[in-house]
């Protein structure tokens, strides 16, 4: 079971995470009530004002954000689909990515494959489609427009352990982010986190990972040691 961004794609490099957020951001602030506004309403309840405020926020925090939102979720939803489309086309692989899943999936091993993500299904079939990488639309279990089900709810992998047919202590997740290695352990599938520097590195095992790789090509070749 696969993560995506971090895993199989860098779809914000740079200050791209940034700008998609304030992209999110702007959206929210066009769909204000001008008079909750005017009377200091925060947007939602919990702290909404702070999530935005961040300078290192990502675009699915704010999601996670308005999750409970009486009228935003869908168009957030809808608004960072176009966002990570037009990424998905123009973002590079990780090196030997290719490669990996192949090796992954190949003769060697036949390992059933899903991809596990908060990122929008339309977008991870996109990015798969134009890098030519072998993979079935059908496994991947993306994001939905309820974004209370957004991780560390497990509810992306329930659908890609569905998919498999498989118990959670027969597969492994490979992933890059706390909410994913989270969700993993709330259904007790171990964890193998992509860390491609130290802070990730300790950020992934405080939430659980059994131990990090830098890239998936080197998940792959310990495979092929097996």
């Amino acid at each position: 079971m696969l993560g995506f961004d971090g895993t199989l794609a860098q779809l914000y490099p740079g200050r791209a995470a940034r700008d998609a957020a304030r992209a999110l951001a702007a959206l929210i602030a066009e769909r204000r009530d001008p008079e909750a506004a005017e009377a200091g309403e925060p947007l939602v309840p919990g702290g909404g004002h702070a999530v935005l405020a961040d300078d290192r926020i990502q675009p699915l925090d704010i999601l996670r954000a308005f999750a409970h939102h009486p009228t935003l979720p869908a168009e957030l939803h809808a608004h960072l689909e176009d966002i990570e489309l037009r990424a998905a086309t123009t973002t590079k692989p990780p090196g030997s990515l290719a490669d990996a899943l192949r090796a992954l999936a190949g003769p060697a091993h036949r390992l059933p494959l899903a991809i596990a993500t908060d990122v929008s299904p339309r977008a991870v079939t996109a990015y798969l489609t134009a890098k030519r990488l072998p993979f079935p639309e059908a496994a991947v279990h993306g994001r939905t427009a309820d974004l209370t089900r957004l991780m560390p709810d497990p509810d992306c992998l329930r659908r890609a352990l569905d998919q498999l047919g498989s118990s959670a202590e027969r597969c492994v997740m490979v992933g890059s982010s706390a909410v994913e290695a989270s969700a993993a352990r709330d259904l007790g599938i171990p964890f193998i986190g992509i860390a491609p520097d130290s802070r990730t590195r300790q950020r992934l095992l405080d939430a659980g990972a059994r131990f990090t790789r830098a890239l998936l090509s080197d998940v792959a070749g310990a495979f092929r040691e097996l």
